[in-house]
């Protein structure tokens, strides 16, 4: 029940991406961990409007693709180009598809 009910609040209140030095920290309810990335493995950046699931709560979405793995990080930043440059600082090597 109590998983349940965080799982919600989650859904609420959002998440949270923080680039700390060269990593992309996911985390929800602003506190829980819920992942690092890498940035300096980050290929591409694309828009995006899946409703797969992932640790964003709105469908205007960027999926975040990184060397070696299939399967893309699905975030939504509040200000998208904002975050966008901050990760293109980081690793200019990034693609970025409008």
């Amino acid at each position: 029940m109590a998983f349940i009910a965080a799982l919600e609040i989650a859904v609420v209140i959002g998440f949270r991406y923080v680039i700390d030095g060269s990593k992309l920290m996911v985390k929800a309810l602003y506190v829980i961990n819920s992942g690092t990335y890498d940035i300096g493995n980050i290929v591409e950046i694309t828009p995006t409007r899946t409703i797969l699931s992932s640790p964003a709560a709105s469908l205007d979405r960027i999926a975040i693709s990184f060397i070696n793995s299939r399967t893309p990080l699905v975030i939504s930043p509040v200000d998208k180009d904002a975050f966008i440059l901050a990760l293109t600082a980081i690793n200019p090597d990034i693609r970025v598809k409008s």
